[in-house]
């Protein structure tokens, strides 16, 4: 054991914080006072964390210098192989900490550099969600891929039926005001002798001018109104003779004559033409539901989720392998935590995956999915 006095509690947890600093003094103020209780196997898990992973070459020096007083077999620290880790991440502690008094004791093995590297935190991938089988690459394009094709379809759907809309809502504000005219004088009309005061031609179309007479209160008003013709009855009729009037009991201003009106053909054209395009535009919406009802059944579900933890070790036959607890969150909006495991040789001395990196899991149902 060490020759100097042993630090008080409140003195390890202010060396703890100090290890959490960004400045490289701070951090070696902590180990100094550390190694006073360097015989503790969870202040050298500490020191072993360090001596991996600080950035700062005179704290990895005096954590292995810390270690070798203790565990002699340590290697000398090389030049630390990341310059872009930030020193304050360096020594970031968990709550699984080994100096956190929750937590059971461990014996360090500073030679097992599988059990080093289940401590070390790696940075999220920057082309995706990490992959607990990189094979699965290709499948997550492929489905990345299908779903922009179904949304690019589904926005073009959308905007042609936006357009049919439109064009339909315009045909029919020009057709309603003649269908309502129509309606009140088939269904709340009189009739009345009128008087054709003139006949006008324009730009190949003819126009009548007439004036009928309505008695309300005991007094006659007389009425001026017109209506467009056929050219066959323009060059028919002349100024003075009489015509039937039918007009609105409650607003005679509205009228017509029994002559027949060349624009009501257009009024029924219009109709038509709304009306057409309203089933048109039916048709997109109903296939478009249709289309993407079967692209559900059909499409594979990648959902997101992240992970909880992570952390590998070497089994029985040599193989670096890893464990992974995840969570998701299914399509009906529930929560399922699951845990796999895999062979992953390549990650023996990479970074593994931190807590809440993504990952994506292949869902059919709450009882069929598995993490890709």
């Amino acid at each position: 054991m060490s020759t100097y006095p042993t630090p008080t509690p409140t003195e390890i947890l202010h060396s703890l914080a100090l290890l959490r600093s960004a400045d490289p003094s701070a951090r070696l103020r902590g180990i100094k006072t550390l190694r006073k209780v360097r015989g503790d196997p969870r202040v050298r898990q500490v020191f072993e964390h360090l001596y991996q992973q600080d950035p700062a070459p005179a704290v990895r020096q005096a954590a292995w210098q810390a270690l070798q007083e203790s565990t002699p077999t340590v290697p000398a620290p090389k030049p630390h192989e990341s310059t872009a880790a930030s020193p304050a991440r360096a020594p970031e502690l968990s709550a699984s900490n080994p100096m956190n008094p929750t937590s059971s004791p461990k014996k360090a093995q500073p030679q097992d550099r599988a059990r080093v590297n289940q401590r070390r935190a790696a940075p999220p991938p920057d082309d995706g969600p990490f992959l607990l089988d990189p094979a699965n690459r290709k499948l997550i394009a492929e489905e990345r891929q299908r779903i922009a094709a179904q949304k690019k379809r589904g926005r073009s759907t959308f905007l042609l039926a936006a357009i049919v809309f439109l064009v339909m809502g315009v045909l029919w504000a020009l057709a309603l005001p003649q269908i309502r005219d129509w309606y009140r004088l088939d269904r709340h009309s009189a009739q009345a002798e009128g008087t054709i005061t003139a006949l006008e031609a324009r730009d190949g179309h003819y126009t009548l001018h007439y004036t009928f007479s309505v008695r309300q209160s005991e007094a006659e008003t007389v009425h001026e109104s017109q209506q467009e013709i056929n050219e066959a009855d323009y060059r028919r009729l002349r100024v003075g003779e009489t015509v039937r009037v039918t007009f609105w009991l409650e607003d005679p201003n509205l009228s017509r004559t029994e002559l027949d009106d060349p624009s009501l053909g257009m009024r029924d054209r219009l109709i038509f033409a709304a009306a057409a395009l309203a089933v048109l535009a039916l048709m997109f919406l109903s296939l478009g539901m249709v289309q993407r009802q079967a692209w559900l059944r059909r499409r594979r579900r990648i959902l997101p989720g992240q992970i909880v933890a992570c952390e590998g070790q070497v089994d029985a036959d040599g193989d670096y392998k890893i464990k992974i607890r995840y969570r998701f969150r299914t399509p009906r909006g529930q929560i399922i935590t699951a845990q796999t495991r895999q062979i992953r040789n390549d990650l023996r001395r990479k970074p593994l995956p931190r807590a809440g990196t993504a990952v994506a899991v292949y869902y059919r149902n709450a009882h069929a999915y598995r993490l890709l």
